[in-house]
């Protein structure tokens, strides 16, 4: 029977132990949303792709090849039911899984700057404790920490990439911060034109520039900000959101994606 909560724990010798909290070990993770009828880890090319990715810019050597890995995510993928994120980590105990509810699912977040980043921006990384502790406290159904540098530029979420959209351009920081899956997938299928997809460096003053801003990652799917805490900033409209879900909606479905 289906369910929502699985951990375990698989050894550098591909043998099942009692699982441990990750959290704080020299590790890399990725975290999949399970998905569908039946369920299926979405993406999960590309995430792991991205966990070796993280590992290596960690200076990390996995303990267990990419085809384990991936046999094991596809048996956990059994016993769970659709709307689940599964947290895959490399540590040196060996693969860690793990389960946490999706949360904030297009929804409407309020915004909270937060200058705590990640000591390696471009990895996930479980040694980021300091972000990860004021992440726990969130009310993840309804709030989102904002990343900004020294100067004041906004990075990612804590969770997710920002998508600043203006008109019909959609303005992505992509330096300093995570190469999101959500944002590659939306990236790759949203028509060009109308719509135009930059890189580019938002400053926080520059809010009242963009009607839209909003939030993707594996969990929240496509989410939007309502407003953002200490800055004066309210959507003018919803029109990039509901193109952008739809689209990624559509991706969930694709087999192939």
């Amino acid at each position: 029977m289906a369910k929502q909560t699985y951990t375990i724990l698989w050894t550098p010798e591909g043998k099942e132990a009692s699982p441990i909290d990750p959290w704080g070990e020299p590790g890399a993770y990725t975290s999949v949303l399970v998905d569908g009828d039946p369920p299926r880890p979405l993406f999960l090319p590309r995430h792991l792709d991205r966990l070796e990715e993280s590992a290596r810019l960690l200076g990390l050597v996995s303990p267990l090849s990419r085809g384990f890995v991936e046999e094991k995510v596809y048996e956990a993928v059994s016993h769970l039911e659709g709307g689940t994120m599964l947290r895959v980590a490399l540590v040196p105990q060996g693969l860690s899984l793990a389960t946490y509810p999706q949360s904030g699912k297009n929804g409407g977040l309020v915004g909270i700057l937060e200058t705590v980043g990640r000591h390696k921006p471009e990895a996930k990384s479980l040694q980021d404790i300091p972000l990860h502790q004021k992440v726990k406290v969130l009310d993840r159904n309804k709030e989102e920490l904002l990343l900004v540098d020294d100067e004041g530029y906004l990075l990612e979420g804590s969770t997710t990439n920002l998508l600043f959209v203006r008109g019909k351009e959609v303005l992505t920081p992509e330096s300093d911060c995570l190469p999101g899956i959500t944002r590659q997938v939306l990236r790759e299928r949203i028509p060009m034109p109308p719509w135009q997809w930059c890189p580019a460096r938002i400053h926080s003053g520059q809010i009242s520039e963009f009607e839209e801003i909003l939030l993707c990652g594996s969990g929240k799917e496509v989410a939007r900000l309502v407003g953002i805490e200490s800055l004066d900033w309210k959507p003018d409209g919803d029109l990039a959101f509901q193109e952008l879900a739809r689209i990624f909606s559509e991706a969930k479905e694709d087999p192939e994606a």
